[in-house]
């Protein structure tokens, strides 16, 4: 939701891994195989992403953000709130 990824897929728990599989038609399993090249995980991330419109948050975003986020502050909107907001903003 984030385009966040856990860091240690084998912290990730096996009901999980079976429902994100489940709609993909993967096959049940317990673990995840983990890449042995960096390389590659960073591409599954990319092939994820991109579809998605997700791009970094670098500080071109931030200050284009900045500027928009900082009146809902003083407007005392709740963060949960700004951030569904920025979301939509952005």
């Amino acid at each position: 939701m984030y385009g966040r990824f856990i860091n240690h897929v084998h912290d990730a728990s096996p009901h999980m891994i079976h429902d994100l599989g489940q709609p993909l038609a993967v096959p049940p399993s317990l673990t995840v195989e983990v890449p042995e090249r960096d390389a590659t995980v960073l591409e599954h991330r990319q092939h994820v992403l991109k579809p998605l419109g997700f791009q970094r948050f670098e500080p071109m975003a931030q200050a284009q953000l900045q500027p928009w986020i900082a009146p809902q502050a003083r407007r005392g909107t709740l963060p949960e709130a700004r951030w569904q907001q920025a979301e939509q903003h952005w």
